[in-house]
């Protein structure tokens, strides 16, 4: 019996969440898009966008959830039902996550687990401003080992 779909993580409340997925959805379309031509084939890699939303597929690495993934689903404005329907037929039954927009409404969880997605390992991303960290105090000490 095959694991229901996962849901990568529910929608981010940081304020640079849209941003950075979006900047994130972008380098991962980049980087299917720059596999030549003979390697795309040979792994099956294919990407494809629906309504905004990044669908990455590698039928070399199956379950490999960095390159079988739909990201930016339920963006505001998007129609998450015809993502969710696209995101089924795009994979055909492989193993797949998907990953909402940091923007898309609290609804968009409960309508990706209603089209039987269920909350999984959480993807997160981690941000900062630009100013120099704060220093960190310890008590640990680096050595060379021997």
């Amino acid at each position: 019996m095959m694991a229901a779909p996962a849901l990568d993580a529910l929608p981010a409340t940081h304020p640079w969440a849209g941003r950075l997925d979006g900047i994130e959805q972008l380098a991962c379309a980049d980087l299917f898009r720059a596999a030549p031509p003979g390697v795309a084939r040979r792994c099956g890699a294919v990407v494809a966008e629906v309504d905004g939303a990044l669908l990455m597929r590698t039928e070399a690495l199956p379950g490999e959830r960095m390159f079988n993934r739909a990201m930016g689903l339920g963006a505001p404005g998007a129609d998450l039902a015809r993502q969710l329907a696209e995101v089924r037929s795009f994979f055909r039954g492989a193993p797949h996550i998907v990953s909402l927009d940091g923007a898309a409404p609290a609804s968009a969880a409960r309508d990706a687990a209603r089209a039987g997605y269920v909350p999984d390992y959480p993807w997160d991303k981690f941000a900062r401003g630009a100013e120099e960290p704060p220093a960190a105090a310890t008590d640990l000490a680096v050595r060379e080992a021997g």
